[in-house]
């Protein structure tokens, strides 16, 4: 299976740390400090409410929904009449829905794309983001996944390669949003990886994607690797087999500039291979020619 690195980054935009959840929250006026130059000068919406608190617009009673909601509505009359059409656009964007018993809040609808129609729904634990699932191309269908961890960090980001509405691959990604290993399940069932991908973020590619390393892959279905590949400069290096179903390699193949130079075999208890078959000599590196 050829590596599905570049379809996440052409379907992501070239990361996986979306940012839709900020976006949301910024629409309810909790992350983004919005200031609007009205007659008394400049407004921090921000500081009208006290954010994390049992107050937070995200995470309140009835009466408390309604106190907030009185009071930005008390402001915003205040502000410049584009300012206030401006604030009733980006209420009309997003659809909170809140449980009827608590008035915690359990989800977010958002419509990216200003058609009328919410193409990303946010899971949420009051002010914390438990998966979103988005519709990027508005066929009706979902198309990537976001799961979030106990601090509402984003840990994944799962795909459909096969864009049938269901998730059959997921990235995960380190602190600073690089791909460090993409998991793939040629069945759609997250509990049956058959294959893994990792990367390494500091050895980006020309495009800036993390550099595909090495894989795995389970060619007998159950569940541990028995094919693994390296790769050096987006090339592939090596494949080994496992053809006995032990978990262990049993044959290697080494490449050198996309040529098979040599086969190695009969491993000894270490995994060392003790036969080594050269198939051609290795291409010498390509030096650009000086010029005239």
């Amino acid at each position: 299976m050829a590596s599905v690195n570049m379809w996440i980054a052409e379907r992501s935009g070239g990361t996986i740390t979306a940012r839709v959840y900020l976006k949301v929250l910024e629409v309810l006026g909790v992350l983004e400090v919005l200031r609007v130059q009205g007659s008394q000068g400049s407004v921090n919406l921000v500081n009208l409410v006290n954010v994390g608190s049992d107050n937070d617009v995200v995470h309140r009673s009835e009466s408390q929904r309604a106190a907030v909601a009185i009071l930005l509505a008390t402001v915003i009359a205040g502000f410049p009449a584009c300012a206030n059409s401006e604030a009733k656009r980006r209420e009309a964007e997003i659809r909170p829905t809140y449980d009827k018993q608590t008035g915690k809040l359990t989800q977010l609808a958002y419509d990216s794309d200003h058609d009328g129609r919410p193409d990303t729904w946010t899971d949420m634990d009051g002010t914390r983001p438990v998966q979103t699932r988005i519709d990027r191309n508005g066929d009706g269908r979902i198309d990537r996944w976001e799961d979030y961890d106990a601090s509402g960090a984003l840990v994944r980001v799962g795909f459909s390669t096969r864009d049938d509405g269901k998730p059959d691959a997921w990235a995960y990604s380190n602190r600073s949003g690089g791909v460090e290993r993409i998991e793939i399940s040629s069945t759609g069932n997250e509990k049956k990886i058959d294959r893994w991908e990792y990367y390494d973020p500091s050895k980006a590619t020309p495009d800036g994607k993390s550099a595909l390393i090495r894989t795995e892959e389970d060619t007998i279905g159950d569940g541990k690797p028995h094919r693994w590949e390296t790769y050096s400069d987006g090339a592939l290096e090596t494949v080994a087999f496992d053809e006995d179903g032990d978990g262990r390699p049993d044959r290697r193949l080494t490449y050198r500039a996309s040529v098979l130079v040599a086969i190695e075999s009969h491993p000894d208890g270490a995994g060392h291979f003790t036969v080594r078959k050269e198939i051609h000599k290795a291409p010498a590196k390509l030096t650009a020619s000086p010029e005239p």
